[in-house]
């Protein structure tokens, strides 16, 4: 029983942490072999069990690590002129030219809300795939604050935003309990998003610390899960949605993916492993 729950323990974390370590080139550290002949019947018993530990984490190393996007449009990867599936394309690409073993499966859903991804979450082939994953990836929000923009579009004042922000938050949390009811042990990166209004009204600045507030919110319902991490990305966009959106000035262009995909690896890089 105690192999038992060895193996099952390393099976995460081994897939995870060399999945890392290979995305920064660095090789993973092994165990010397100093075995003591004139050892107790105790000592050969704890041989043999890391014995186990070590074969296992051999094997699990062997597969990929199973990666789930979802969320809306960024996760769909509307905008990117090349049709190579924005952040998400990016970021296989670089798993493939440095031979790490993940797979990737994207159920973004353009539109989405966060009400909307909520509902997702209990469809069934959706929750399976969430049960297996080992790192879930989560773009949502954008479109929260775009329905609000809608409904006041002839008298934008920060008090409608304020109001949803709340509400906003409370779906944020359900989504995540939801996530950890399907999988306790996953880890969990939600992607911020970056102004999408300043294009269009970039005279009101209250749309930018709205953006940031809504932000913050995605950083404080993270800060609860010790497995999950919140990915800013609104600094990219700043004064240079010229370059990084695409033609309909609201979703990233292939430049504003590869940002985001850089951001993301560079967030990865730099977490404790």
């Amino acid at each position: 029983m105690i192999g038992v729950f060895v193996v099952s323990k390393y099976k995460f974390d081994t897939n995870v942490s060399q999945f890392k370590e290979k995305l920064v080139d660095q090789s993973v550290e092994r165990i010397e072999e100093n075995v003591d002949k004139s050892q107790s019947t105790t000592s050969s018993y704890k041989e043999r069990l890391q014995y186990l530990i070590d074969h296992a984490q051999h094997i699990f190393a062997n597969k990929p690590v199973q990666i789930v996007t979802i969320g809306d449009s960024l996760t769909v990867g509307v905008g990117d002129e090349t049709k190579q599936s924005g952040y998400v394309g990016i970021l296989n690409q670089t798993f493939q030219d440095k031979k790490i073993l993940a797979r990737i499966e994207n159920l973004g859903k353009s539109g989405n809300r966060t009400d909307q991804l909520r509902k997702r979450l209990d469809n069934e082939d959706i929750a399976k795939s969430i049960e297996q994953a080992d790192m879930i990836f989560i773009t949502i929000g954008a479109n929260d604050l775009m329905y609000v923009l809608k409904e006041n579009i002839t008298h934008i004042t920060i008090q409608p935003f304020m109001k949803e922000m709340k509400r906003y938050e409370d779906r944020l949390r359900d989504i995540f309990t939801r996530l950890r009811e399907l999988n306790e042990d996953a880890e969990i990166y939600l992607i911020g998003f970056y102004n999408p209004f300043e294009a269009y009204f970039n005279e009101i600045e209250e749309l930018t610390e709205i953006t940031k507030q809504w932000n913050e919110v995605g950083q404080k319902v993270t800060a609860h899960d010790s497995r999950a991490y919140f990915i800013p990305t609104a600094d990219l966009f700043v004064g240079r949605t010229s370059q990084l959106l695409a033609d309909d000035y609201f979703h990233p262009n292939k430049a504003g993916y590869e940002v985001i995909a850089n951001r993301i690896i560079q967030f990865l890089n730099q977490m404790e492993r």
